[in-house]
């Protein structure tokens, strides 16, 4: 499922998405345009929602997401524009 993303910082997002979910519940997301040399899904649990934007915290589980959550953090540091993801 598609949504988008914004106010995202380093340590999660607000993400805009038509998703059943709740506070506590777990989520993947992976960033498709924004981070396209270092691709891949980010798990993330949902903290907060007002109808349909949610607020998550990135979580990564593994170090391949750890490596993606850096390359996010750089990214954010340099040029920042609001990224297209995906959702599962």
């Amino acid at each position: 499922m598609d949504g988008f993303a914004s106010e995202l910082n380093q340590g999660g997002m607000a993400l805009c998405a038509p998703l059943a979910i709740e506070v506590g519940d777990e989520i993947t997301v992976e960033f498709t345009a924004f981070l396209s040399s270092a691709t891949g899904p980010l798990t993330a649990v949902v903290r907060n929602f007002h109808g349909k934007v949610h607020g998550i915290e990135f979580a990564p589980k593994t170090a391949a997401e750890e490596r993606m959550l850096d390359a996010l953090r750089n990214r954010l540091c340099q040029d920042v524009a609001f990224p297209d993801l995906s959702l599962s």
